[in-house]
C-alpha cells in the first residue's frame, strides 16, 4: 500500500505533456476514493464535489454519514488513492 501524498490541484490539472493530442488535456477533479488500513483489511470512503452555479462543493460519503467538507479541511484530507477526474 502506497502511503505517499499525492499533491493535484483541484482544478484545472494540465497533462499535456503526457497526452497523445490536445482533446483532453486539462482536467478537474471530481471525486477522491481514501482507504485506511493496511493492504489486507480496512476502510473505503470518498469525496465527491457536488457542482452548483459553477461552484464546486465538497461531501464526505462514509457509509452513511454525509457530510460537507469545509474548504480549509480539503487539503489535509485529500490522501488520494484513486482519482476520478472530468475532462474540461
Amino acid at each position: 500500500k502506497i502511503t505517499t501524498p499525492v499533491l493535484f490541484p483541484l482544478e484545472g490539472l494540465r497533462l499535456r505533456s503526457l497526452a497523445l493530442d490536445d482533446t483532453h488535456s486539462v482536467y478537474d477533479l471530481w471525486a477522491v476514493c481514501n482507504h485506511t488500513g493496511t493492504a489486507s483489511f480496512g476502510h473505503y470512503y470518498a469525496y465527491c464535489c457536488e457542482r452548483a452555479n459553477g461552484a464546486c462543493q465538497w461531501f464526505e460519503y462514509n457509509d452513511e454519514r454525509v457530510r460537507e467538507i469545509a474548504a480549509e479541511e480539503r487539503y489535509l484530507y485529500c490522501r488520494a488513492q484513486v482519482v476520478q477526474t472530468v475532462a474540461i
